[in-house]
């Protein structure tokens, strides 16, 4: 692009290219922090008022601690519906990835 500052180069050039490691860095950052049940179970059981807790952790108490299990897998079922409708709107995204060939 000639003529073009730095600003608009990163904005038309840099980042289009940069997207798709964007977006895979993402969603494995999103997997990775819902898969932490093991750690927080290890170093603070929840935490001070449940600081820590997040979703797979409750179900884990819900279920394991409580032994509430219908509670439990209607919260499973809740995580795997919010997967889904994530994994259903990023698709399209993929669909118009950069494409390097001419």
């Amino acid at each position: 692009m000639d003529g073009a500052d730095r600003v608009a180069t990163f904005l038309k050039v840099t980042w289009p290219l940069l997207t798709p490691t964007t977006f895979f860095v993402g969603v494995m950052a999103a997997l990775g922090a819902l898969r932490n049940v093991d750690h927080i179970f290890v170093l603070t059981k929840g935490g001070p008022v449940g600081a820590t807790d997040h979703l797979l952790y409750r179900v884990y108490t819900l279920g394991f601690e409580y032994f509430d299990f219908p509670a439990a897998s209607a919260l499973s079922l809740a995580l795997l519906a919010l997967l889904t409708l994530l994994a259903l709107l990023a698709l399209p995204r993929l669909e118009r990835g950069v494409h390097y060939d001419a």
